[in-house]
């Protein structure tokens, strides 16, 4: 095998790899939110924007209430849609908050998910987004 396709077969076998294990821990919680529903709590939303704040960044106030407001948008290759976020505090002279959050998650087709895996096209937009 020539270099480049050795390393190809091996993030593809790697990004597999990920989606198996995220298949074996979902009924017990320890998996990343896989739909629009498992994403839709303000426990997960609230921890999630946490990992992902910059360290010089002023923190949001907590997550308290999400909803899915149903709101979809098309793509090709991921499932994209709208939550409606409510935080803690937000008073009067406090400044404002996003109200939405543009979420992103894999579509259901497994080779097009290993596909976005191995060549982290994924990573890139979040990593772009953030």
């Amino acid at each position: 095998m020539i270099p480049g396709q050795l390393r190809l077969t091996h993030r593809i076998a790697m990004s597999l790899g990920r989606i198996a294990s995220d298949a074996v821990l979902e009924p017990f919680g320890a998996s990343l939110p896989r739909t629009p529903e498992q994403l839709a709590h303000a426990d997960i939303v609230d921890a999630l924007i946490r990992k992902s704040a910059t360290r010089d960044g002023e923190a949001l106030p907590r997550v308290k209430g999400v909803q899915l407001p149903g709101v979809d948008f098309e793509s090709s290759n991921c499932r994209n849609f709208l939550l409606e976020l409510e935080f803690e505090g937000g008073g009067p002279g406090e400044p404002a908050l996003p109200r939405t959050l543009y979420a992103k998650l894999p579509c259901e087709e497994i080779a097009t998910r290993a596909f976005a895996n191995a060549v982290g096209f994924w990573e890139v937009e979040n990593t772009f987004c953030l």
